[in-house]
C-alpha cells in the first residue's frame, strides 16, 4: 500500500469514527455536533501527518543508504523516533538540544499558552452559555 493509500485510509478512518459518534448522539446540540466532526477531522490529519511523516523517515533511511552504501536496515536505525514537537523543530533547524534550563523555559512558556487557551475557551463557552439561557 502506498503513502496516499496510507495517507486517505488514515483520515477516512477518524471521520467514519467522528460520524459513528455523530449517529449515536442525536441530541446533540449543534455546537456539540460541530465540535465532534471537527475533532474528527484533526484526528485524521494528525494520523495523516504520522504516515507522512514514516514516510519521510524511510526516504531519508534510503537516501542515506544510496550516499553511505550501508544497509537501509541500519540507516533507517539511525533516523530518530520523533519524541516531541520542539525536539523535531530543533533537528529541522538543525539545533543542538537544548540545555536543562532552555527546557525547563520551553515548559514554562508551553504551560502559560496552554492556560490562556483555557481561559479563552472557558470565557467563549460561558458565553455561549449566557447566549442560550
Amino acid at each position: 500500500m502506498g503513502a496516499r493509500e496510507r495517507v486517505h485510509r488514515a483520515i477516512e478512518s477518524a471521520v467514519n469514527d467522528a460520524d459513528t459518534t455523530l449517529g449515536e448522539t442525536p441530541h446533540a446540540g449543534d455546537h456539540e455536533r460541530l465540535t465532534i466532526l471537527v475533532e474528527g477531522w484533526f484526528r485524521g490529519l494528525g494520523d495523516a501527518l504520522e504516515e507522512l511523516a514514516i514516510e519521510v523517515d524511510l526516504l531519508r533511511a534510503a537516501r542515506l543508504e544510496d550516499e553511505e552504501g550501508e544497509p537501509a536496515a541500519a540507516a533507517a536505525a539511525r533516523v530518530p523516533e520523533p519524541s516531541g514537537s520542539h525536539e523535531r523543530a530543533d533537528r529541522d533547524r538543525g539545533d543542538e538540544p537544548a540545555d536543562e534550563a532552555a527546557l525547563a523555559e520551553r515548559a514554562r512558556a508551553a504551560r502559560e499558552e496552554t492556560e490562556a487557551v483555557r481561559a479563552e475557551a472557558g470565557a467563549q463557552t460561558t458565553d455561549d452559555t449566557t447566549e442560550e439561557e
